[in-house]
């Protein structure tokens, strides 16, 4: 039962944010740490390596969905209420992963934990951003940048250090102890409120499409990382995720009440944000995962070794989130996403110049990327809510997260996938003499870790990936600047002014940015 006066800290700002760091915090860092670890997770639980990889993807699918599933809960339960069902769920499904006895178990808690997590950041984050007034913007940017991002950069770090038999089990024990500590703020914190827009219908439609799009998309990608295109079983469930997101974009955008505003995301500067969020973040993930396979494979280090490798990307994230801070009351926070693409454009062109990296030179360059990221990724979230009014802010948030996380996450099998290809060609022109079905089949067993047949050239394997990790970086600069020129395009198309944003209009609920509409 909330207080009679309303929670003593409500008000409290300070408060606010550290209820929003522990919330989102440890899911983060559990999603990047959970990748690195899960070769061992899956030794430990007695299954093959390929079939462990699954347990990120089957986590971000849920995450995903999970934005979407909020934005229309939040219409019809009080968001105090859902909070605290939300993190019952997040404290159940840690304890069942951190004793689970087997690998199915872990995974439908896993797939729990992603849900509850994406559902967690639509239901704690807008409020934070639209509830205080516009003095509290630059700091909120200053450390949620950090916090969202450098969660993720710290997630190597910490799966290197639990990738060893049963010590993975911590990191879901300190996310049950997190968990509760954030049960215990929350109730000084949270205020009833009731639900805005429960005389709406359900949108059922954009429920079961970004359900089914998330699911059929990271389904796909998990079966393409280790296979070709041709190969049905991954490429016809990939192709059809992508056209059911498709749909959901266009249906959405006919009706006159739909759960996500399309047709007002369809502003240039809502669109830049969109553009800054969905390609930093599937150009990030794609570099961090060529850096990975360059350690893992060409240098042969051990997981710890390679995890370690990425320790400066959190001291970039605070940087770029302290940067960014000061850059959003100012004119610049419209081209901070095209100078973020920049950054990880030129993290690429550096590593394609110095290739094969080792673990010294993916510490430096991979800060270049990082900061380029949380230029990018998170500050596409700000534009985003600087360019809508406070009502719908929310919602606008639930749709871009869910893009954000598929270009994120399916990026690092897509390009996994691009390296294995690529490298299956370069291989048969080193050696000419291996057999086809013999050279594809190494190639894919090396590049994943799985067992390389007997006979396969291990020097030319390894040669061959590094071919193929190069023509990976060539992809990732062009996707940067494709993501750079389509900025541009849009703000010069319309004639966009570089001004700074009303913080007065952003003080009365309205948007602090204005565009002109494209649709």
């Amino acid at each position: 039962m909330p207080e009679p006066h309303g929670p003593r800290l409500a008000k409290s700002y300070a408060a606010n944010v550290t209820l929003v760091l522990l919330t989102l915090f440890p899911g983060l860092i559990n999603t990047s740490a959970i990748a690195l670890a899960a070769p061992v997770i899956g030794r430990d639980l007695g299954v093959a390596p390929d079939t462990a990889a699954g347990l990120p993807l089957i986590s971000d699918a849920a995450l995903a969905f999970g934005c979407l599933l909020a934005a229309e809960l939040v219409r019809r339960v009080p968001s105090r209420t859902l909070y605290f069902w939300l993190l019952a769920v997040t404290i159940g499904s840690s304890l069942v992963s951190a004793v689970t006895p087997s690998f199915p178990l872990l995974l439908a808690a896993h797939a729990a934990h992603g849900l509850a997590a994406g559902m967690l950041f639509i239901v704690v984050l807008p409020p934070l951003l639209v509830n205080f007034k516009s003095d509290k913007l630059g700091a909120t940017a200053s450390v949620m940048v950090p916090a969202l991002f450098g969660a993720i950069t710290l997630g190597p770090l910490i799966g290197a250090a639990v990738a060893s038999p049963g010590a993975w089990r911590v990191i879901f024990a300190l996310e049950v102890v997190v968990a509760l500590a954030a049960v215990v703020l929350a109730r000084s914190v949270l205020e009833q409120r009731d639900p805005v827009g429960s005389e709406e219908p359900v949108d059922w439609f954009a429920l079961g499409a970004s359900a089914i799009g998330s699911l059929l998309l990271f389904a796909g990608a998990g079966v393409l990382a280790g296979s070709e295109w041709r190969d049905p079983i991954g490429s016809i469930p990939f192709v059809a995720g992508l056209l059911v997101y498709g749909a959901l974009i266009v249906g959405e955008a006919a009706k006159k009440r739909p759960l996500v505003p399309v047709r007002k995301l369809a502003t240039s500067l809502a669109l830049v944000g969109t553009i800054a969020t969905v390609i930093g973040s599937a150009a990030f993930s794609a570099l961090t995962q060529c850096f990975s396979l360059t350690l893992l494979r060409v240098d042969a280090l051990d997981v710890h070794a390679t995890g370690f490798a990425f320790w400066p990307e959190f001291l970039t994230a605070i940087a770029s989130g302290y940067v960014f801070g000061r850059a959003v009351p100012s004119k610049w926070v419209v081209l901070t996403g095209a100078i973020g693409l920049g950054c990880i454009g030129i993290a690429a062109a550096l590593a394609r110049a110095l290739a094969p990296l080792d673990a010294g030179s993916v510490g430096w360059i991979c800060m270049i990327g990082a900061f380029g990221a949380g230029m990018s990724v998170s500050p596409g979230l700000f534009v985003v809510t600087l360019s809508f009014e406070r009502a719908l802010v929310g919602r606008a948030i639930a749709l871009l997260n869910l893009f954000r996380l598929t270009g994120g996450f399916v990026s690092a099998p897509g390009v996994e996938h691009t390296i294995g290809s690529r490298a299956q060609t370069h291989l048969h022109v080193l050696d000419p003499s291996l057999p086809a079905p013999l050279a594809d089949q190494a190639v894919r067993a090396f590049v994943t870790g799985g067992t390389v047949p007997p006979g396969a050239p291990v020097a030319a394997l390894k040669h061959a990936l590094v071919l193929g990790i190069d023509d990976a970086y060539v992809i990732v600069l062009a996707l940067s600047l494709a993501g750079i020129i389509a900025i541009a395009a849009l703000l010069l198309a319309t004639h966009v002014e570089l001004r700074a944003p009303d913080l007065a209009k952003f003080d009365e609920g309205r948007p602090a940015l204005d565009a002109p509409a494209l649709a």
